[in-house]
């Protein structure tokens, strides 16, 4: 059996602000990149960092303007404590773990040793297909749209998203 999609941690709906890594990034640049647009708009501002946007093919500067999501630079000081930090995690993860516990940001990602990194720190995660559910949540996205997306995610990425996984988002929807 695969991973549980377990509940975000903190608010599940309007956060100060979220901070997307690049496995969300691409999830969405390759099913639908308007997910991310709606999630800036009425979710909360949205951001990644700019050397994590640096390792995403096919998706640049302007296309994540075009989306709404800002692209903030990593300072010197949080360049610095992210390569000192341990645990078994890229530099962009623990750039993105920094810049979510400096500025408060909700940390978007699939990624497991990013999460635990957040949760040892309680910096609030959620995982990219709670976007959507969010997004359900608020009457701006339709479900239909939800459940598509999700499976062409899944297609995408079936040894990560085996079917418990989808049931389990259906499930999210469907509350």
């Amino acid at each position: 059996m695969g991973q549980r999609l377990a509940p975000p941690v903190g608010d599940p709906l309007r956060a100060e602000g979220l901070l997307l890594d690049a496995s969300v990034l691409i999830e969405y640049r390759d099913s639908d990149p308007g997910i991310l647009a709606l999630a800036a708009e009425h979710l909360g501002p949205a951001a990644v960092v700019g050397t994590v946007l640096a390792e995403v093919q096919r998706l640049g500067k302007g296309d994540i303007a075009r989306l709404g999501i800002e692209v903030v630079e990593a300072t010197p000081d949080q360049e610095a404590r992210a390569k000192v930090i341990g645990g078994g995690t890229s530099l962009q993860d623990r750039l993105c773990f920094v810049v979510c516990s400096d500025y408060g940001r909700v940390c978007v990602t699939n990624d497991k040793g990013l999460r635990r990194l957040c949760a040892r720190h309680e910096v609030r995660t959620k995982f990219g297909l709670h976007l959507m559910s969010d997004l359900v949540a608020t009457g701006v996205l339709p479900r239909s749209r939800a459940r598509r997306v999700a499976r062409t995610i899944q297609a995408a990425s079936p040894d990560y998203y085996e079917d418990d996984i989808l049931q389990q988002f259906d499930d999210l929807l469907s509350h």
